[in-house]
């Protein structure tokens, strides 16, 4: 007969040892390995001491224990209106326990000397009320657009979350595909079979995009695939869930890692991907553990019009007519604020921060004088990030003219550029980090002969209090311009298509042929879309699903970028018209 599991090792009464109004009631380490020992695997069936009503009688209907990991989620027993948490390792768990009907709620935490503490909390701080007016429908909002792209946004490279849509299987939508840490954006429930209710696939591909950059600064694969999900497992895993109907959007705080999920609701009328994305990214920030941004006066604090600048959780989705936001998190360094959680620091608990692309100082790729945002791009990823390219003018000098901008969607990313130019003894030539715009540019400026360093980093304006520091400028970039006097540096792409003659990897081998690229794609294979940028980054050609040839005739000679879909990839070329 299977038997209930009661923590009997972690009983204290009311009266037992309390830090402030939490009781202690074991140790994490203590706590796990009782638990994996007595088998609640099978019974599904524990007890949790309260400190202060006694223990609470749980059933799991969830139980997970992965290499060291413990996932627990379920209900209290014959309380149907509740929910509970508990996951973790031997040097932390968290976990909670939300009784509706009595008004209660009762939070796990691991000090840092590894006590597993309990305390009574408000409901509210285990289920969030978002209650921002911005989160509810606006009838004015269908017909604002907010604000103007990047010269750059969109601009297809190898980060598959950023780039046009062009028929793209949005079931199938994976921002870095490999990663151990996944985020499924469930939108089944908003679909009618392949087709989105209330909005466009281009706009479900645009929701998807903004909640995939906003995150993009973590190892984390933001994923519309089921199967993706299902094969990182639930300890590696967090859900937001996108229903068809109205009301508030909602997520239980810190529960990454569990079987819970965000709720995010797609009101049963046409609204913008803008709204739905920044929406799901801000109820993604309570599953990491993140409370709402305020002031004395408001619980959504909505930043500061003049920098273009608010914190996630704050009033995410405020200020339509700003031209360049920067929506970023935060640790609550503006004046008044009533949070000062560490929001990276916070998330980087459950999601590993990616590694920096550009580690070392880089040539900056120059071909015929031109500087093509295919071929030069990046990632800021911490407030520490410092990427260096580097080039050399010849002898009769040169001037420059250079654009650094964003690449990711506008409404995902939270970057904001300062690029500088130093010369060879690293004396600052020229600056860029103009207030309220996100990009850097360079016109017109003079160059002796020489060696010159581009630096980036994520930019800062104004104060803390009365702005923003670079603490989350964080995103992708790409630069794009011309350099006069340059020393050619050679492409980073292995191989290269040009009108006499070219090899390819074997997946695609495109040929000139009568002024046309005939792209002689493999028989068989599944194509979901065909891009063609030019080297400044414009779209001279975008098809849904396979296409013989593209017409060269008219266009101009230069460097393209050719980008197919296939099957479950995409196969970038460089194409040269010579």
């Amino acid at each position: 007969m299977r038997t209930a599991f009661v923590f009997t090792a972690f009983m204290i009464s009311a009266s037992g040892f309390a830090a402030g109004s939490r009781v202690m009631v074991g140790t994490a380490a203590s706590f796990l390995d009782a638990l994996v020992s007595e088998n609640t695997a099978a019974t599904r069936t524990l007890s949790l001491p309260t400190g202060s009503v006694g223990p609470i009688r749980l059933h799991a209907e969830d139980f997970h224990f992965v290499d060291g990991v413990l996932s627990l989620a379920g209900r209290a027993a014959e309380m149907e209106n509740s929910d509970f948490i508990l996951k973790g390792n031997a040097a932390g768990v968290y976990g909670w326990i939300v009784l509706r009907d009595s008004k209660t709620a009762y939070e796990y935490t691991t000090d840092p000397t590894g006590a597993l503490l309990v305390e009574e909390v408000p409901i509210e701080k285990i289920y969030p009320v978002c209650d921002d007016p911005s989160h509810a429908p606006d009838p004015m909002e269908e017909a604002v657009t907010h604000g103007v792209a990047s010269s750059f946004s969109g601009l297809a490279g190898p980060e598959p979350h950023i780039g046009p849509y062009a028929g793209q299987d949005l079931y199938k939508l994976q921002s870095l595909p490999g990663a151990r840490k996944v985020l499924w954006l469930d939108i089944s429930r908003v679909m009618d079979g392949a087709t989105p209710l209330h909005m466009s696939k281009e706009e479900m591909y645009k929701m998807w995009q903004i909640h995939a950059s906003a995150f993009s600064m973590f190892a984390v694969n933001v994923t519309t695939d089921r199967d993706v999900y299902n094969s990182a497992g639930v300890t590696n895993s967090g859900i937001n869930r996108f229903v068809n109907v109205s009301g508030r959007s909602f997520c239980p705080v810190n529960a990454f890692g569990t079987t819970r999920y965000c709720q995010t609701q797609l009101q049963r009328r046409p609204m913008t991907h803008y709204q739905y994305g920044k929406t799901a990214v801000h109820e993604t920030g309570h599953l990491m553990g993140l409370r709402h941004d305020g002031n004395a006066s408001t619980s959504y604090f909505s930043g500061f019009s003049n920098h273009q600048w608010s914190p996630i959780m704050g009033n995410n989705l405020c200020c339509r007519t700003w031209n360049e936001p920067a929506i970023q998190w935060s640790k609550g360094e503006y004046t008044g604020a009533n949070n000062k959680q560490d929001d990276l620091s916070i998330i980087a608990r459950n999601l590993p921060f990616k590694a920096n692309p550009i580690k070392a100082p880089v040539p900056l790729r120059v071909e015929k004088d031109s500087v093509s945002p295919l071929l030069n791009r990046g990632l800021i990823r911490s407030e520490d990030d410092r990427n260096q390219f580097t080039f050399e003018v010849g002898p009769a000098g040169g001037r420059l003219n250079l654009l650094v901008d964003r690449t990711e969607i506008r409404g995902g990313s939270a970057l904001d550029i300062d690029a500088r130019i130093l010369d060879s003894g690293g004396k600052i030539l020229v600056q860029s980090n103009d207030q309220g715009v996100r990009s850097a540019r360079f016109s017109n400026v003079a160059l002796s002969p020489g060696r010159y360093t581009l630096v980036i980093a994520g930019g800062e304006e104004g104060t803390p209090l009365r702005g923003f520091s670079n603490y989350a400028s964080m995103g992708y970039y790409a630069i794009g311009g011309r350099i006069t006097g340059v020393t050619p540096t050679p492409s980073p792409f292995p191989t290269s298509v040009t009108e006499r003659a070219g090899a390819a990897p074997r997946q695609i081998s495109p040929r000139f042929r009568n002024g046309r690229l005939h792209l002689d794609l493999p028989s068989g294979a599944k194509v979901g879309s065909v891009v063609l940028h030019s080297a400044g980054g414009a779209v001279v050609h975008r098809s849904a699903g396979r296409v013989e040839a593209i017409d060269f005739e008219r266009m101009p000679a230069g460097v393209y970028l050719l980008s197919v879909a296939l099957d479950d990839a995409v196969v970038r070329l460089k194409v040269v018209k010579e």
